[in-house]
């Protein structure tokens, strides 16, 4: 399906809450989660967005750290599962079960309205780079990397307690993301998204654990291969498709197709309309950026979302993402075009005339083998059916 490409916008922020964003600040509550560091300098990356902010430092044995501060609260009980999670992925990690690292905090500090964990610095650079999305290389170690998560076995994530989506409230939740963009939301796009919500083979596949909430600035790679993969905060079972979707508007479609075949090499799950949902979670991402300005009053962010839901509903047009199910409609044969039918409008032909030959009495009451007897038995038919034919043919032209 053709690919339709656009200024990336931010991917997860429902659930948003403030965090601090100044590397100092990071940096003090980096301290107080692991008070037997002393930082000796601040250093890259340094990045606060909708997603949250992270700071890297360096401590005064050289070694490198980095200070995360997630865009979400977090219960109890909803920490304690993330830590569950995660060592379960170092596991998978250590066992080469995940072809790249999993890191565990090695201290958490809670803020106002949230955490800050602190890791040690997974090496590499995060893959935000947009020149490493042309990189055939990177296209095919991402690839494994993701169908090595999502060919984790579901039920033990689960039990790490993290949440678990039907494909009916998967559905449902594009239903109501379109309808709470109101009047914003050109009635052209509208139609497309709720169409495919509405399209039941889109929807077949087996949710899996995901990610959720991939970035750039989540996948942490070197020379081309993935090391790492961080922020997994909001993994949970879901619709694999999820995690591909911030793939498309960044890159070619060279690495797209680099990507989607080694994805599919390790994958251990068919899905055939993978890449089509991919597409729509890319698209909707236009919408949640709406959802999240609206909700946190930022008029600019209502602005900007406006101009890229308006620049795509130019690129597609009234173009729908699944094709239209036509009803079918009956055939109906004339008495030329069926022989039946042709045999049922002779007078001549008493369809209630003509026997049904049962094959085992005529084998049984023969003298033949039974090989032999088959064989017979054939050739009889055979004359009888080319008689009847015969007695019913046109008579050429010859014959008048």
């Amino acid at each position: 399906m053709a690919r339709l490409v656009w200024n990336a916008v931010p991917y997860r922020y429902f659930g948003y809450v403030p965090t601090p964003t100044h590397p100092f600040e990071l940096a003090a509550f980096a301290s107080a989660a692991v008070p037997t560091l002393r930082i000796t300098e601040l250093r890259a990356p340094q990045v606060s967005d909708e997603a949250g902010s992270m700071t890297g430092f360096s401590d005064a044995q050289g070694n490198s750290w980095l200070a995360v501060a997630p865009s979400r609260d977090f219960t109890h009980e909803q920490l304690d599962n993330v830590l569950t999670l995660l060592g379960y992925l170092t596991r998978c990690s250590a066992s080469e079960e995940l072809p790249f690292r999993i890191f565990q905090p090695e201290g958490i500090a809670g803020t106002d309205s949230g955490i800050v964990a602190v890791f040690r610095d997974p090496g590499g650079n995060p893959g935000n780079d947009s020149e490493i999305l042309t990189d055939g290389l990177y296209a095919a170690s991402l690839g494994r990397a993701l169908a090595a998560v999502h060919n984790l076995p579901s039920v033990r994530i689960a039990q790490c307690g993290v949440e678990v989506h039907s494909i009916s409230e998967l559905r449902d939740s594009v239903r109501i993301l379109v309808k709470s963009g109101g009047r914003y939301i050109p009635a052209s796009l509208r139609r497309r998204w709720l169409a495919a919500a509405d399209h039941e083979e889109l929807w077949t596949f087996s949710p899996a654990p995901i990610h959720s909430a991939l970035s750039p600035r989540s996948v942490w790679q070197q020379d081309g291969a993935v090391l790492a993969i961080t922020d997994f905060w909001d993994m949970c079972i879901g619709d694999p498709a999820t995690d591909l979707s911030w793939v498309l508007p960044l890159s070619d479609d060279s690495f797209i197709s680099r990507f989607q075949s080694a994805y599919s090499s390790w994958r251990n799950a068919a899905d055939l309309h993978l890449m089509t949902r991919a597409q729509l979670y890319s698209e909707l991402a236009l919408a949640r950026w709406l959802g999240f300005g609206i909700d946190t009053g930022d008029s600019q962010v209502v602005e900007d979302a406006k101009a890229m839901l308006a620049e795509l509903e130019e690129s597609v047009g009234d173009t729908l993402l699944t094709p239209r199910t036509e009803p079918v409609a009956p055939i109906h044969f004339t008495a030329a075009e069926d022989p039946l039918l042709s045999m049922h409008s002779d007078p001549e032909v008493d369809i209630d005339e003509l026997a049904v030959v049962d094959l085992e009495d005529q084998l049984a009451a023969t003298p033949y083998p039974p090989e032999e007897a088959g064989s017979l038995l054939t050739e009889d038919l055979s004359d009888v059916i080319d008689d009847i034919l015969a007695t019913h043919q046109e008579p050429d032209e010859d014959d008048h």
